[in-house]
């Protein structure tokens, strides 16, 4: 717990990598086949290191898990694990919708805009979230100590990753024609809409790792479903009526309504829902 740091720093830099070789090596649009390579290098290095830092530091040896724990693991870890297969899948599909609905000019114009954002938010979020996730394990379902550091810990990323949501709709124009090589208009538009998503990405994180430490596995399930009910009945008729500033929209919306959902499951351990 006391060296969480260490964890922070390893995910700040595995996002590090990962934009750098975006920045470097995305130029044209069949470049974009290599993405999930690259996020894949980011975490292979910051688990190389993690790894050596086990190793030395702390004299971890490595064993293989028993059988019967692996089966534990699986049965508890199941909500959680498809919870962040559907969030993929309803994510990845806005863009599969798009290319049905409008040309493949704009589904790239909108993958661009698209991979801004997430590489934004994960570069915010992620190293915010692994650093509070422990000091919220600590409370041990202690509901009034729970609140009080939800109000806590969500002023600070709301702040941070509003400055970076900010910074991005600001100089949208010169990111966009780092990474393309010219200044479209559109691109850039896509840009400026998707940066209002980026305060609110870090919280269906930290909302989620509340719901696991007070043991409402379920709960997560039923947020993703809920969350991508929502998504599709706000995406279908706005990618109709506007095309890729439809499916930004959306995205911005549907964080609202996702953020919104958590919060009404908070709301429920408040009151002792079970």
């Amino acid at each position: 717990m006391e060296d969480m740091h260490f964890t922070a720093i390893l995910q700040f830099l595995s996002k590090i990598i990962f934009v750098i070789l975006i920045l470097l090596l995305v130029k044209t649009e069949s470049d974009y086949e290599n993405v999930l390579l690259y996020q894949a290098i980011g975490q292979i290095v910051s688990s190389i290191i993690a790894l050596y830092i086990l190793i030395i530091k702390y004299h971890i040896h490595l064993q293989l898990p028993k059988l019967a724990k692996i089966i534990f693991y699986l049965k508890n870890g199941w909500h959680i694990f498809a919870s962040s297969f559907f969030v993929k899948m309803y994510n990845a599909s806005n863009t599969i919708i798009l290319g049905w609905v409008s040309n493949d000019l704009l589904v790239g114009y909108y993958a661009i805009a698209e991979k801004i954002m997430f590489a934004v938010s994960s570069l915010v979020g992620g190293p915010l979230n692994q650093v509070i996730y422990p000091h919220l394990a600590e409370l041990d379902k202690n509901i009034n100590e729970m609140n009080k550091s939800v109000f806590k810990y969500g002023k600070i990323m709301f702040a941070i990753s509003s400055l970076a949501g900010i910074s991005i709709f600001v100089l949208a124009e010169p990111i966009v024609y780092l990474i393309t090589g010219e200044k479209n208009k559109e691109i850039i538009l896509l840009v400026q809409i998707l940066s209002f998503a980026i305060p609110l990405f870090p919280f269906g994180t930290f909302f989620t790792q509340i719901l696991i430490i007070m043991e409402k596995y379920k709960w997560v399930s039923y947020v993703t479903i809920y969350t991508a009910v929502a998504n599709y009945i706000i995406l279908l008729p706005l990618v109709f009526l506007y095309s890729a500033v439809g499916v930004a929209v959306t995205v911005v919306f549907v964080r609202v309504v996702h953020i919104g959902i958590q919060l009404h499951f908070f709301k429920k351990i408040q009151q002792g829902h079970e």
